[in-house]
């Protein structure tokens, strides 16, 4: 005796054909010959409806795409690399090269005109132009560390210390030499 939850009669009636297509044409057993979920009728055999033979065909199993063809699909990649994709990118150096210059610059210049003017130039260039000078290259640092292409260079923060120390330096040469050109007025 069956299941009385079964869809099938346990008197020995309709029962699913495992090893073929069903009675009614359809791969799934849905009457009238048609797929379920409204798709065309089909009157071929079992298997037309598999993933493998829609790839083979260029069929999609849900209509035409919406995207196109998949040659043109935007996820495929092209055949041949980029030119900007075989590029390395690395971090911005030279503008680090220039905060460091314009902060020694400051400080020779404090130290210079030691007690006069210079030394309001050379902290103004020690301090405020040359820690904004490191806050640009920290945020194109930043930016070019999203590519997938960087590559970080080992002593990058042996530069960036550097460029803080010689800021600091220059910050407080040219102060001390700017507070005694005040202190003379």
């Amino acid at each position: 005796m069956g299941s009385p939850f079964s869809p099938f009669d346990a008197g020995g009636g309709a029962r699913p054909n495992p090893g073929g297509p069903s009675p009614s044409g359809s791969p799934f057993g849905a009457p009238g010959g048609r797929p379920p979920f409204g798709g065309p009728p089909s009157n071929s055999a079992v298997g037309q409806h598999s993933p493998a033979a829609m790839s083979s065909t260029g069929s999609s199993p849900f209509g035409s795409s919406p995207f196109g063809t998949s040659e043109s699909s935007p996820f495929t990649q092209p055949a041949t690399p980029s030119a900007s994709a075989s590029t390395l990118v690395t971090s911005p150096t030279a503008i680090l090269a220039v905060a460091i210059g314009i902060a020694l610059f400051g400080l020779i210049l404090g130290a210079y005109g030691w007690g006069t003017i210079l030394a309001l130039v050379g902290w103004v260039l020690a301090g405020p132009i040359a820690i904004g000078t490191m806050a640009y290259f920290v945020q194109q640092d930043s930016v070019r560390r999203t590519d997938p292409n960087y590559l970080i260079r080992p002593n990058l923060n042996l530069y960036y210390i550097g460029a803080a120390v010689s800021a600091f330096a220059g910050i407080v040469v040219t102060a001390v030499s700017a507070a005694l050109w005040v202190g003379h007025l």
